[in-house]
């Protein structure tokens, strides 16, 4: 993440993806993260362009999790599509413990794509550690799925897209990222340069969306949508306080600069927003928390 990466176009991706997988697996698919807001928020620029290079499928529910990973990482590298390893990942095998094992990324064949995929699991009912691995075997290989605890929030009532794919809504991927670090996750992202916690980075996606919201006009129901996830969330499990994810905003307020130059390489790098507007987004993102 050194330089803003170049700018796909996520309806595009999302009918790529559509084509790749299994149909009958479309349901256990939910797209979350860039691509996700991109999407969302298409209608505010011409190009409805976003600067990413993942695509992040969330397969659900967390009890076929691992069957639909095999499913669709058999088709694709039976198709052509190759794995993707991260600095410091190492090929795995049946043997390797699920976390020391790579995650599923899947470049489409062809001339460079500059996109991949990425598997995720949903978390298991009650899920405590911020991020847990799940093994999983392929014909073309080993690998393991995350889980991140919060991820359900993010798909509560998500959007459909044209091509069939589930689409995670901003208020609900920004109501993942506050709770996931209402106990601020300090851990360095050492790809970042220069490297930072990753709850500067996700805080400031958080931010990014209720700004994102603002300038199309569809904040009005992001309250509703909170109260939503929440109840369907504390039908699992015990859940904190709404009011108490403001922990996550006033630790990220020292680094607003960085949490903005980080949205700005990502889910912002095709709108005009600048410091000050962020600043005010963060601002009113810690009072709409505390109202709703």
């Amino acid at each position: 993440m050194n330089k803003q990466q170049d700018a796909v176009d996520p309806d595009a991706l999302l009918l790529a993806v559509a084509r790749a997988v299994p149909r009958d697996l479309l349901g256990n698919i939910t797209i979350v993260g860039s691509i996700a807001s991109a999407w969302a928020f298409r209608g505010l620029v011409a190009n409805a362009l976003v600067a990413t290079k993942d695509v992040d499928l969330l397969l659900t529910p967390s009890v076929s999790a691992v069957g639909t990973a095999v499913a669709i990482g058999d088709r694709l590298m039976a198709a052509g599509w190759t794995p993707q390893y991260r600095p410091g990942d190492s090929r795995a095998s049946a043997d390797t413990p699920a976390d020391a094992r790579p995650a599923l990324r899947l470049c489409p064949p062809g001339p460079a794509a500059g996109w991949f995929i990425e598997l995720l699991s949903a978390p298991t009912p009650g899920q405590q550690l911020r991020r847990e691995w799940t093994s999983f075997e392929t014909a073309h290989g080993s690998f393991a799925l995350p889980s991140f605890r919060y991820l359900n929030i993010a798909t509560h009532a998500p959007s459909t897209s044209a091509v069939g794919l589930k689409i995670a809504h901003p208020a609900c991927m920004a109501l993942a990222h506050l709770y996931e670090h209402a106990d601020p996750d300090r851990t360095v992202i050492s790809s970042i340069d220069p490297p930072t916690p990753r709850y500067v980075k996700d805080v400031g996606r958080a931010i990014a969306l209720w700004w994102l919201a603002g300038q199309d006009r569809t904040r009005d129901d992001w309250a509703q949508r909170w109260q939503g996830a929440i109840d369907a969330e504390t039908s699992e499990r015990t859940l904190a306080p709404l009011a108490e994810t403001r922990a996550a905003l006033d630790a990220v307020a020292p680094r607003l600069a960085d949490a903005f130059r980080l949205t700005k390489l990502s889910i912002l790098a095709a709108h005009a927003c600048e410091l000050a507007a962020f600043r005010r987004a963060h601002a009113s993102l810690l009072a709409a928390i505390l109202a709703a």
